[in-house]
């Protein structure tokens, strides 16, 4: 008696699954080799662009549209070859920021002070700090402190007291119940 062989619906389950496992690993296997973005040539053609650019976020749309990439891939290319430098942040006014600590800082010097002594001034908002930092240096330079602070050796203090624009002195006033 022969008896024939007949396959199983488990071993065909167990065929196809070995076939796509087979299928991942050749599409993983092809997927692993490192595809070019930029060849030689574009790098060179993205390179000498950016030399005679401005180099700005302009110039960089400009590359994106003529090489059919987007800005990002642009700039991390630019970045891999080091000829990209991030552009300073700038505020909503287009100023370079400035933190508090650098206006009390300021703030003392204007009034002879240690940083140390102006400390708490930190904890005030930021457009006050620039308001007063404004008034002292306006106050300073219509003083001429610096100038005649060094000609005749007086303080601040004694050049304030003597233009009488600035009083140091403080009335004391006691209140009667």
């Amino acid at each position: 008696m022969t008896t024939a062989t007949t396959a199983t619906p488990a071993a065909d389950t167990t065929t196809q699954s070995n076939a796509a496992i087979d299928s991942i690993v050749t599409n993983a296997k092809a997927a692993s080799k490192k595809q070019e973005n930029y060849s030689t040539e574009t790098t060179a053609t993205l390179l000498k662009a950016w030399a005679e650019s401005k180099k700005d976020q302009d110039a960089v749309a400009k590359m994106a549209t003529m090489l059919g990439k987007t800005t990002k891939s642009i700039v991390a290319k630019l970045s891999r070859e080091k000829v990209y430098v991030k552009p300073a942040y700038k505020t909503k006014t287009g100023e370079a920021p400035i933190s508090k600590e650098e206006i009390v800082s300021k703030i003392a010097t204007l009034l002879n002070k240690t940083e140390e002594e102006l400390e708490s001034l930190t904890k005030a908002t930021k457009p006050v700090l620039q308001l007063i930092e404004a008034a002292l240096s306006l106050q300073a330079d219509l003083l001429d402190i610096d100038g005649e602070a060094e000609k005749e050796g007086d303080s601040f203090e004694q050049l304030s007291a003597n233009d009488g624009d600035l009083t140091t002195d403080v009335e004391t006033t006691t209140v009667v119940e």
